[in-house]
Formats: structure tokens, C-alpha cells, sequence
């Protein structure tokens, strides 16, 4: 079924290693890049690597690896972390 706005299909995509569903293709290769424990985006500042571009800029931004942000780096990377509660955190509606 097309999307009435787009003209796109209106399809669900899944992770061929856990069977999580993603409605975007964007969402769908940052989930993979956890399966494959790929971080392509490095800190400027550090060279701390990501798996998200978003998590890398939002590091760069709180100044983290500087000691001028609110945490330290192993908070961040707990904060990181929990942001993969489960495939609706990634998927937008």
C-alpha cells in the first residue's frame, strides 16, 4: 500500500539478525552497525568513535572529553548506551 502523501510504499524492514522492525532504512543500518559493533563517527576533539553521528555531535557539543561538560565519559557512554531500549526507540511514527 502507498503512503497518500509521498507516493511511497509503506513497508516494514527487518533486521535479518534479530527480527527487529524498522520502518526507515536509515534506522535500520545505525541498529546494524550495534550487530556489528561498527563506529564509523569520531570525536574532533578526542577521537572518541560512535556508531551515531547524532551521539558524536552531542558529545563534541557538552565539551565531554574536555572536562567542561556535566558528566565524564563513562556517563556518557552509559547514556549512549541506553538509548537502544528496543526497536520503538528507533523507529519514528
Amino acid at each position: 500500500m502507498a503512503n497518500e502523501k509521498t507516493g511511497r510504499l509503506n513497508q516494514t524492514l527487518v533486521c535479518t539478525l534479530c527480527s527487529a522492525p524498522f520502518k526507515k532504512l536509515c534506522n535500520m543500518k545505525d541498529h546494524l552497525r550495534m550487530h556489528k559493533g561498527e563506529k564509523p563517527y569520531e570525536c574532533r576533539l578526542c577521537g572518541l568513535k560512535f556508531a551515531q553521528q547524532g551521539n558524536r555531535d552531542r558529545h563534541e557539543k557538552r565539551k565531554i572529553c574536555l572536562g567542561e561538560g556535566g558528566v565524564d565519559e563513562e556517563e556518557e557512554e552509559e547514556y549512549i548506551g541506553s538509548s537502544f531500549h528496543g526497536e520503538d526507540s528507533l523507529i519514528e511514527e
